[in-house]
């Protein structure tokens, strides 16, 4: 994901809206240009939680305006994406990147509303709006956030007294309560991973959420493994096993009826929690399905 960062900020630049660092890195600044590029456009929220997703929405939007078809701007980069981007960077002589081998393509779209008894706009539609936009970062592994609060209650549940474990760990992999500020994203969360590894294995994997759609893996029997260590073998392999997982993890929630009822306020809130409404995840459910339906 880097490069893809890399490559947007330097289009910001050349369009005289980002005059900060080209380092790849989804910061305040960058997030700050690509919303005076596209927010209004798209009516974006200025979250940071969505900066890269936003980013891949500049490069679709930036796509278009150069008369590349990257399919739909949604922040998803898919196939068609990546193409995109391809021959954006052959226009810029850039050297050509080869980073479609673990992307989700209209045939795993197929397999999986075939699977799961979900209409495929349906799941493009969640794909769009609740995954980080890709599932993978630049050294082929998949994304991942380490929850070291999460760790903490694995490892009660084990018996294992998590003050001690904490101080044979560097500071931010073991706490008892969320902080953000131990979020270091990126390949740095899985030196975190590792980390707590060392620990216990079984606990630190499923105190960590993974892929296009940061399934946890405290999850992992939802998502239709029987252990953890498979989900996250799996969760490395391919973007269509991440999706394959998420739509299992929505029948095995039921969240799979609101979504076919269209019911988006249901689902958002099933889905993202209480605080769906700040985000207006059910109103970005609804024009995205209303895209793709057509």
């Amino acid at each position: 994901m880097k490069d893809i960062i890399k490559l947007a900020q330097e289009l910001l630049r050349r369009c005289g809206l980002y005059s900060g660092v080209i380092d790849g890195i989804a910061g305040p600044e960058t997030l700050k240009a690509v919303i005076s590029a596209i927010g209004k456009k798209y009516e974006l929220t200025s979250s940071p939680k969505r900066t890269e997703q936003y980013l891949v929405m500049f490069l679709q939007d930036y796509a278009l305006s150069c008369g590349i078809d990257p399919g739909p701007v949604d922040g998803w980069y898919g196939q068609k994406t990546a193409a995109a981007v391809r021959q954006i960077r052959q226009n810029m002589g850039e050297q050509e990147h080869d980073d479609t081998d673990k992307l989700l393509d209209e045939a795993d779209f197929d397999k999986a509303a075939a699977m799961s008894g979900i209409e495929k706009a349906l799941i493009k539609t969640v794909t769009a709006v609740e995954s980080r936009g890709r599932g993978f970062l630049a050294n082929g592994e998949p994304v991942l956030l380490f929850e070291g609060h999460v760790f903490w209650k694995h490892l009660q549940q084990k018996g294992i007294n998590p003050v001690d474990a904490a101080r044979r760990l560097p500071e931010g992999v073991l706490y008892p309560s969320w902080r953000s500020k131990w979020y270091v994203g990126g390949e740095g969360e899985y030196k975190r991973l590792e980390a707590a590894k060392k620990i216990d294995e079984e606990a630190a994997l499923k105190s960590a959420s993974y892929g296009l759609f940061q399934l946890m893996g405290f999850n992992h029997k939802s998502c239709g493994y029987a252990d953890v260590r498979s989900f996250f073998e799996d969760m490395r392999r391919h973007e269509r096993h991440q999706l394959i997982a998420a739509m299992r993890f929505l029948q095995a929630t039921l969240l799979d009826k609101p979504l076919k009822m269209h019911d988006w306020v249901k689902f958002a809130k099933g889905y993202n929690g209480s605080g769906f409404a700040k985000n207006s995840y059910h109103i970005k459910l609804e024009k995205a399905y209303q895209r793709y339906a057509q």
